[in-house]
């Protein structure tokens, strides 16, 4: 046994050495795959798609209500019946003013929409 203590002897510390660099590295580096994405990225992203619909959504009851107006005086409410049809267009009216109050992610203006 004597003969093989000698070898060993002189490469422990080197060994010792090199075992304890390589365990420092892996502890200062971090792979790069192996990151944590962040965890609000995702959510972040469904937020801005849904105020993007949210927004859609707000341009299309302003659409409508465009053309409500239009329809009326074009004489939409003129003819047999009309009553009814005033009736009609004062609740799409309602509607879309209560479509269009605090939608999410709005900034304050007169019809609190999101459009930019």
């Amino acid at each position: 046994m004597k003969c093989c203590s000698k070898p060993i002897r002189r490469w422990s510390p080197l060994l010792a050495i090199g075992a304890g660099a390589l365990t420092l590295t892996g502890w200062v580096q971090t792979p790069s795959g192996s990151q944590d994405p962040d965890p609000n990225a995702d959510l972040v992203q469904r937020i801005e798609r849904i105020e993007a619909y949210l927004q859609a959504q707000a341009k299309s009851v302003r659409a409508t209500d465009r053309a409500m107006d239009k329809a009326v005086e074009e004489g939409f409410t003129a003819g047999i019946n009309y009553r009814s049809r005033e009736t009609l267009i004062q609740a799409w009216k309602a509607q879309n003013q209560a479509t269009l109050k605090g939608v999410p992610g709005s900034k304050t203006s007169k019809d609190q929409t999101l459009e930019k």
